[in-house]
């Protein structure tokens, strides 16, 4: 569909539930962070671990930002960004649930796929919903929803304080299937 074909209502609405992904891809890029040090404390896992997430989520990252456009491609934007937000935040949940090293880095990788995937598919549809007036502006939007996000989380872990500081995860969890289910409309 070409942007020309929606009504001006229904791309930013678009936007704004894509911006709403795009918030916690940036959010969930950045929520290990904040999680390293309970996830020391409380899953026994050590800081050289915990480290080894971004890795982890970096390699996945590169690899998604490649294959998530190739699937955007060949089966549809639409579909390949709802598939991987629903990654982002199943994976996130997962995390969750286990104090498994190997079980978090396999989530992480996983999760770095669709966080590099996310970037590239969402900004693509993002920008040709409108036009070359004002795309630049749409993309500087997004851009500054990375520093937008990592805010709201420092803001939210400090209102939470340590006792509930899964409570970020489940944020980062919760929000991008819920996401997700509103791409499909």
């Amino acid at each position: 569909i070409h942007m020309s074909e929606l009504s001006l209502f229904k791309r930013i609405t678009a936007y704004l539930v894509i911006l709403i992904g795009y918030f916690f891809y940036c959010y969930n890029f950045s929520v290990i962070d904040y999680v390293r040090p309970f996830l020391v404390e409380f899953y026994g896992m050590t800081l050289n671990q915990t480290a080894l997430f971004y890795t982890a989520q970096s390699l996945g990252a590169l690899i998604g930002a490649f294959t998530c456009a190739w699937f955007a491609e060949n089966f549809g934007r639409k579909k390949t960004l709802i598939i991987i937000t629903l990654l982002n935040g199943v994976g996130t949940l997962i995390n969750m649930g286990t104090a498994s090293f190997p079980i978090w880095m396999i989530m992480r990788f996983i999760i770095g796929i669709s966080l590099g995937g996310y970037f590239t598919v969402a900004v693509s549809i993002m920008v040709g919903l409108f036009t070359g007036k004002v795309r630049a502006k749409v993309a500087a939007i997004a851009s500054s929803t990375f520093s937008i996000a990592l805010m709201v989380m420092g803001t939210y872990a400090a209102f939470l304080g340590e006792k509930h500081w899964e409570m970020i995860l489940a944020a980062g969890g919760i929000a991008p299937v819920v996401s997700a289910i509103l791409m499909i409309f």
